[in-house]
């Protein structure tokens, strides 16, 4: 028995609008709305918008992270998808405004007036990591990390 073509499956579960809009996916979608397809057979799941994104522009490395224009995750509109890096994902969420960051993250142990503190009263030698990290209630390494602008960093 032979399989049908991943395209052939693929167009017929997607809602085609205007060529400036998004194009819903209409079948099985995960929880957070990314919509999934068969890979074929037992062989698992793909991502919808990853496959819309390679049927219009062809293979893309699974490092490589197929990212919203339109931050609608059932979108599959090849004109609002575009490739980015993990990095450049979150860099994007977060210019959106998008997801949980700093202050509004539940596992959020600061502020980031609390963080702008800790900058600028650590003097080496002086007013210590370990004096921070007592005062502030976290670890040395959430201090070294706010300290080096690893996190927190002021935009």
């Amino acid at each position: 028995m032979s399989r049908i073509p991943l395209a052939e499956r693929f167009w017929p579960k997607v809602e085609r609008r205007g060529p400036d809009e998004c194009w819903p996916w209409l079948a099985a979608k995960l929880p957070k709305g990314y919509g999934l397809i068969g890979r074929g057979g037992d062989e698992g799941y793909l991502y919808a918008h990853r496959v819309s994104f390679e049927l219009a522009n062809g293979p893309i490395t699974d490092e490589r992270y197929v990212c919203h224009h339109c931050d609608n995750p059932s979108c599959v509109n090849p004109a609002h998808l575009f490739l980015g890096t993990a990095k450049e994902n979150i860099a994007d969420m977060r210019n959106k405004k998008r997801g949980t960051f700093g202050d509004t993250h539940p596992n959020a142990k600061i502020t980031q007036s609390q963080a702008d503190e800790i900058r600028s009263k650590y003097i080496p030698h002086v007013y210590s990591l370990s004096t921070l990290a007592r005062e502030y209630k976290v670890s040395l390494q959430t201090i070294h990390n706010v300290i080096k602008n690893k996190i927190w960093v002021t935009t």
